[in-house]
């Protein structure tokens, strides 16, 4: 039988929702669609009001909403919907792309998205209006089952089963019948005219909403940061402000993603978000950049497209994009590209960004001039608390009008959370009984914290569900991330369709679960509480969840984002306390992709989750190895030593000389990242001995590579040159050609510190030669880039050294190793310095700056404080570089009197204050001479000395620092 079917739209020229409903109506004609549109082609063209419109839709089964923000404001596209409500029509909305907007008015029906290939999202369409699927036509199905119930009444044997079967069905017709009737009270409250405003907008939130409306109406384009609590109603108050901007602000351009998973969200889907809000169809106005561009790229052309409208982007769930420990963003280019459009040195522009989180990223703490915070710290005041009571509660049976007290209590007890008065009427709706009066839910809620109710009021509704419905919640809460029917039904072997899909919808009702789109959803920590009922059925649901998440990851893996399925399978493991299996998982990713493309901190939280739990003391070791090597890659120095203590421990009470040995180099490589060289070169010189015990001879390259790198930190350049001929040695003659590339880039960087360009360059063609050979050594490849790009601009080759820092930034990017990334950018600046580009010198040395921790690079606070002196106007800033870069340079050759680089770097911090703030040049000579006298008067290290403090000469009149140079003769 076709379904008859009404379009609803609004219609704007221009727009894509115009085009999608002419190609809608003449595919609906085709004859293998169910559907069968009752209006004519011509009035859907025109989008005009048309006469008769009462008489044509109860005719219909069925409402398609093509919806865009216009719909929302027009008053007849809300007569359409009233009477599609009162005549019992099944109601769909129709997305144009998957980053629709919120719509108030149809939050409660079903979505359906037609991105991407217009064909292949109608055919789903057809194939859910074949099954039945709600809401199509659900209430057609009801009736049907009645008429079939009336033509068996007078079967033998039948008349008992058909009498109950009957009442039952009759009972689902009177609750969906009473459903209508009340979304009729709340559509007739809501659409009065064109003006109007969601009832989110009513719960006022006066302080926050004013804060909130007045940063977006600015069009400054900025960001804003609204944080609170779970469950306080951050994003029930951000819908408000969004509703309310669509009908004072039309000009605004919005689009909402919502949050699941750590990498649900990276910098390319920002930029694709923008690219639709601010792109134009002019085509002088063509976006110029590759498609593997670096975000920042992409959001610098996006943003100098002239004329564009004010556009906004919300990401809700933000906390959990940020790391654990230091609430930075997982992905660094996501980072940067907030960072290029807020940061200090942030050009105009008209984009805003709402993050809604639970946690303040660390990072945003040094871009004050841009960012907006509104923090919720407290649930809704009394009065709007009993207006959302109102909301859920229209026929006045739990909190009457004429009584106060019911709603000021359940206020005084949830503390005004919005989530905790969902849950309340879920009790009250659960079927049992067992919660007749607000006075039960408050004897559960006692004296329990405000933030804690949620939880409680959820754990007891899942209680109240009965064996079917926990099952399917639990089918969907076992992801925590958004599930379509398909992957329910991967959790549930035997169930019917149809009937879980009747228990999702019930569920959905309820509060406990999600309708996001076409799919079901139950957020973290929520999807604990209903696993934790599930008792000794947890852990199969979980090992089967892990199982079905494998067989569906991506074969051919290309980026991180291909890993999220697998990284979602190692949770999955952890949860269900499979973890020897989850090891083996976590052991794999590392090994076969993330080491290659150097994240070596992606797993961090994984690995600590094993931490205390693996009983198998090899196990342990090798755990605790790869934990250590995160916090180090996460400069969390301190616990990165600590952990390789405790594996070398368990090292030792195995005995094993090999992990030994590799545990005292990964000790060492830790002791040099955190800037103590001198415990650094213990430990290295302990390992070499190990490995020279060793039959396999190339077991010393390593030790070798970090004493070298030791030698050329204390400026001993020749034993470290030693050290990496003898290890170049044993790689050739034991065919470790994978580890020629490296100790080659480190011989050729040694030699640039000596000025032999010529046998650096060398160098360097021979390891570029050996990366080639190599898979996946991305990291590798960067280094080499860097590296190039250094000698080109020793060589004042500055055009082609911009071009090899760029790539290296460009791969860095790619890789999101935040250690290379930070010296790419730091060659880049420099090269830009060179060629007299400080504005560029400058937005890249910000940018390396986000990942120095304390007391390494120094020579970026160098180039920050030396480019501030030349181009800023506020001497303040400059000053502020250079003492910081004095204090950090002391506080480095204090610990190490033999650290060259911090002796020439507090030389030349002394040299800028006095530039800068007229300080006394006292202790410069003497801080530049042990530079030089620890190097040996190192050529190289003479001439980048030489070169900042021209900079400074450059910039400034003083004939005392001038002096002071040609005396220290650095040519």
């Amino acid at each position: 039988m076709l379904l008859k079917s009404f379009i609803s739209y609004a219609h704007v020229a221009g727009t894509a929702e115009a085009e999608l409903v002419p190609w809608l109506y003449d595919r609906l004609k085709q004859p293998d669609s169910p559907l069968d549109p009752v209006i004519d082609r011509e009035d859907l063209v025109l989008g005009r009001w048309r006469e008769g419109i009462d008489a044509l839709v109860p005719l219909c089964h069925l409402m398609l909403v093509v919806w865009s923000p216009a719909w929302d404001a027009r008053p007849e596209c809300q007569h359409e919907l009233h009477l599609a409500v009162d005549n019992g029509l099944s109601i769909v909305r129709l997305n144009v792309t998957a980053a629709a907007g919120y719509s108030d008015r149809l939050s409660e029906f079903s979505s359906h998205t037609f991105d991407g290939d217009w064909e292949t999202a109608v055919q789903r369409l057809f194939r859910r209006a074949r099954r039945g699927e709600e809401p199509l036509h659900r209430a057609q199905l009801m009736r049907q089952e009645l008429s079939d119930l009336v033509s068996r009444a007078d079967r033998p044997g039948f008349a008992e089963h058909d009498r109950i079967v009957e009442l039952r069905t009759q009972q689902q017709l009177d609750r969906e019948q009473e459903r209508r009737r009340k979304y009729r009270i709340r559509a007739e409250f809501t659409t009065t005219g064109p003006t109007a405003v969601s009832t989110r907008a009513f719960l006022n939130r006066d302080d926050e909403r004013r804060l909130l409306l007045t940063a977006l109406r600015r069009h400054r384009g900025e960001l804003v940061v609204v944080s609170g609590d779970h469950g306080i109603g951050k994003t029930r108050m951000v819908h408000a402000v969004l509703d309310e901007l669509r009908v004072s602000a039309p000009e605004l351009r919005q689009q909402r993603a919502q949050v699941h998973s750590p990498y649900s969200f990276v910098a390319g889907d920002l930029v694709a978000m923008l690219e639709g809000l601010l792109s134009r169809d002019d085509t002088s106005r063509r976006l110029d950049y590759r498609p593997r561009d670096p975000a920042a790229v992409k959001l610098k052309t996006l943003l100098e497209i002239p004329d564009t409208a004010p556009a906004l982007v919300v990401l809700d769930s933000a906390e959990l994009l940020l790391d654990q420990h230091d609430r930075r963003f997982r992905d660094s280019d996501l980072d940067e590209a907030l960072q290029l459009l807020y940061g200090p040195t942030a050009p105009q522009h008209h984009v805003s960004v709402v993050l809604v989180t639970r946690v303040m990223p660390a990072s945003m703490a040094d871009w004050p001039a841009r960012i907006n915070t509104v923090p919720i710290r407290d649930g809704l005041k009394v009065d709007d608390f009993k207006k959302l009571l109102r909301q859920f509660d229209l026929d006045g049976e739990w909190f009457p009008d004429d009584r106060a007290e019911p709603g000021e209590a359940l206020h005084r007890g949830t503390g005004g959370f919005p989530r905790a008065a969902e849950l309340t009427f879920g009790l009250f709706e659960n079927g049992t009984g067992e919660y007749a009066s607000i006075d039960d839910v408050l004897d559960l809620i006692g004296s329990r914290a405000a933030s804690k109710v949620p939880q409680l009021l959820l754990g007891e509704l899942v209680d109240c569900l009965g064996a079917d419905r926990l099952r399917v919640a639990a089918a969907v809460a076992v992801f925590g991330t958004p599930v379509t029917i398909e992957d329910v039904l991967a959790m549930l072997p035997g169930q019917a369709e149809n009937r879980v899909l009747h228990t999702l919808r019930q569920l959905v009702t309820k509060k406990v679960v999600q309708r996001v789109g076409d799919s079901y959803l139950v957020q973290p920590p929520d999807n604990e509480r209903i696993l934790d009922k599930l008792g000794t059925d947890r852990r199969t649901l979980l090992l089967r969840a892990a199982a079905y998440l494998a067989a569906r990851s991506p074969a051919e893996v290309h980026n991180v984002k291909d890993l999220e399925l697998r990284r979602q399978q190692v949770d999955l493991l952890l949860r269900a306390e499979a973890y020897e299996e989850a090891l083996e998982a976590v052991d794999e990713l590392d090994r076969r992709y993330l080491y290659d493309w150097g994240y070596f901190s992606l797993l961090t939280g994984q690995r600590e989750a094993l931490r205390d739990v693996l009983t198998d003391l090899d196990h342990q070791i090798v755990n605790l190895n790869a934990l250590g090597r995160s916090y180090t890659a996460r400069f969390r120095y301190d616990e990165g030593i600590a952990t390789f203590h405790m594996a070398l421990d368990r090292a030792q009470r195995l005995r094993s000389p090999q992990r030994i040995k590799t545990l005292t180099v990964n000790l060492a490589s830790a002791y040099f990242d955190s800037g103590d060289a001198i415990s650094a070169q213990g430990h290295y010189e302990r390992a070499l001995v190990m490995a020279r015990r060793f039959r396999d001879p190339s077991e010393v390259i390593t030790p070798l590579n970090g004493l070298a790198s030791c030698h050329r930190r204390h400026g001993k350049f020749q034993r470290s040159l030693n050290a990496l001929d003898e290890a170049i040695g044993v790689a050739v003659a034991a065919g470790r050609t994978d580890r020629l590339a490296e100790l080659l880039l480190n011989a050729g960087r040694c030699r640039l510190h000596l000025d032999e360009r010529h046998a650096a360059e060398a160098d360097f063609e021979h390891a570029g030669e050996h990366i080639d050979r190599l898979a996946n050594k991305k990291q590798v490849r960067c280094k080499y880039l860097d590296a190039t790009a250094d000698l080109w601009l020793r060589n004042g080759q500055t055009g082609l050294a911009i071009g090899q820092a760029t790539e290296a930034v460009d791969l860095a990017l790619d890789l999101g190793d935040s250690s290379v990334l930070q010296q790419a950018r730091t060659t880049l600046a420099a090269a830009h310095v060179t060629a007299g580009d400080l504005g560029k010198a400058r937005d890249e040395i910000t940018l390396a700056a986000n990942y120095r921790p304390e007391r390494r690079a120094l020579i970026i606070l160098a180039f920050q404080g030396l480019i501030e002196w030349r181009i800023s106007t506020r001497q303040r800033d400059s000053v502020e570089y250079f003492q910081r870069l004095r204090r950090e340079a002391v506080e480095r050759r204090r610990s190490d009197p033999e650290d060259f680089g911090a002796w020439g770097m507090e030389g030349l911090a002394i040299c800028g204050l006095h530039v800068c703030g007229g300080g006394p040049l006292t202790g410069a000579e003497e801080a530049v001479r042990a530079s030089l006298r620890l190097t040996a008067n190192a050529a190289g290290v003479a001439a980048q000395l030489r070169r900042m403090l021209e900079m400074l000469v450059a910039g400034g009149s003083s004939d005392e620092l001038r002096r002071l140079v040609r005396k220290l003769r650095l040519d």
